[in-house]
């Protein structure tokens, strides 16, 4: 009869080894998977967040090679950037183009005014042709959601 009782407690613990095993092993499968979504993620945002730097300076290099770049362009209008290789050289575009099948560029500017005694910055006052706002902005889709990332600041004419 002892021998009996023996096989069935062994039994019994091989079940329970098996489910804890498999617990385990779905546990970690849950825990990779996590994981794969968040590294995906943070690399979607350091791409976005090069790709806004490379807006900016891209706006910047237009300014410097010559402010009618901008100047000469419609305010309030979405633009997009578009790299000719056989020039080499930055051009605005007004057609989407998707960098890397995923994530969509644009910028737009829109005019400055300034008070007219502390020639400060302000919402409305006298028109500053010579200072720009520059908003340049990076959407992706991630999972469900569409993710944003802008950065504005404001040209000035220098040269």
């Amino acid at each position: 009869m002892s021998r009996t009782l023996n096989r069935g407690v062994s039994l019994i613990e091989a079940i329970i080894s098996v489910t804890i095993i498999t617990g385990v092993v779905l546990a970690l499968f849950t825990v990779f998977g996590k994981l794969l979504v968040i590294s995906n993620n943070s690399l979607h945002t350091l791409q976005a967040t090069s790709l806004l730097s490379e807006g900016a300076e891209v706006v910047r290099l237009w300014r410097d090679d010559n402010w009618d770049n901008l100047a000469n362009l419609d305010l309030d209008t979405y633009y997009f950037y578009d790299f000719d290789t056989s020039a080499g050289v930055w051009a605005t575009s007004t057609i989407n183009q998707f960098i890397d099948g995923r994530f969509d560029r644009r910028f737009k500017i829109a005019a400055v005014q300034r008070d007219n005694t502390t020639k400060d910055i302000v919402d409305s006052g006298t028109l500053d042709s010579g200072t720009k706002l520059i908003t340049v902005s990076v959407a992706w889709l991630e999972n469900t959601a569409t993710t944003t990332k802008a950065v504005s600041f404001y040209l000035t004419k220098l040269f």
